[in-house]
């Protein structure tokens, strides 16, 4: 990847696609931003490397990955009671201030609610940079 990209792809993914990119950047060393990710085990990212070819080893991705989960959101309650495959990367959980009355954990796992809970996010994370460098 690094011969082709020169180092310089971002894989991004919602869902299942949020697991799948997490695993690539397992498999491929490469950068990933994962929205309210689902479960992949650490298992899919070795058997990748192992069927391709590609890679020597799974990477560590604590500076790989960036990990945005609105919180109470559905089915990160549901993995957390399974055993993670998705540890590891920058977590940050987005508390949208909705109550469980108010909106269903399902509803907050469409990429048209977690676009506008992450962009609201990042504007408050930049406002408070803004503050804080006066």
């Amino acid at each position: 990847m690094d011969k082709v990209s020169k180092g310089k792809v971002v894989c991004v993914g919602h869902s299942l696609g949020g697991g799948l990119v997490l695993a690539s950047s397992k498999a491929c060393g490469c950068m990933s931003i994962a929205l309210n990710p689902d479960n992949v085990a650490d298992k899919t990212a070795s058997k990748f490397i192992r069927e391709s070819g590609i890679g020597t080893g799974v990477h560590n991705i604590d500076n790989l990955a960036i990990v945005f989960t609105v919180k109470e959101e559905l089915l990160a309650r549901v993995n957390g009671f399974l055993s993670s495959g998705n540890e590891g990367g920058q977590r940050h959980t987005i508390d949208d201030k909705a109550s469980k009355q108010e909106l269903l954990g399902f509803k907050k796992h469409g990429i048209g609610y977690v676009r506008s809970v992450l962009s609201d996010y990042l504007v408050n994370i930049r406002q408070q940079r803004s503050t804080n460098s006066k």
